[in-house]
């Protein structure tokens, strides 16, 4: 898998052998060509022999990516959809930014409401008590 400048490319080989192995060919990983990316078990029709993959599908074409272990395959698949994610445009990420600005003076209000319910509270057991001091002293 290799990050580009527009995309990322995941290039598949002939042959295993890093010195003989030949290019194949490539798959472009990105929101436009990639429609859907999930983690499956290939099933051998012959052997009927589980094995885990990923598969890719694409406008054109399927691929599937057999894997040696189940959690190779999650990680694959894991990889291959956030590649695949659509990023958001600039005007999303201003209302973004926005929203979140209004979020965050809200729960100070709440926060600055909440403080001074507080002081209120502890001001009228304050009152209460200095209310109950001077009755209580002349009982004595």
């Amino acid at each position: 898998l290799f990050d580009e400048p527009d995309a990322s490319v995941l290039r598949y080989y002939d042959g295993c052998n890093l010195c003989t192995r030949k290019l194949k060919g490539e798959i472009k990983i990105n929101s436009k060509e990639v429609t859907s990316v999930r983690q499956y078990m290939h099933e051998n029709p012959d052997t009927g022999e589980k094995t885990p993959g990923v598969m890719i599908e694409t406008a054109g074409r399927t691929w599937e990516l057999l894997c040696e272990r189940t959690a190779e395959a999650r990680l694959w698949a894991a990889v291959l959809c956030e590649r695949t994610k659509r990023k958001p445009r600039a005007g999303n990420v201003l209302l973004g930014q926005e929203e979140n600005a209004i979020r965050a003076r809200q729960g100070s209000l709440l926060k600055m409401g909440a403080e001074h319910t507080a002081i209120a509270e502890r001001s009228s057991v304050t009152t209460a008590l200095a209310e109950r001091a001077p009755q209580e002293s002349t009982r004595l």
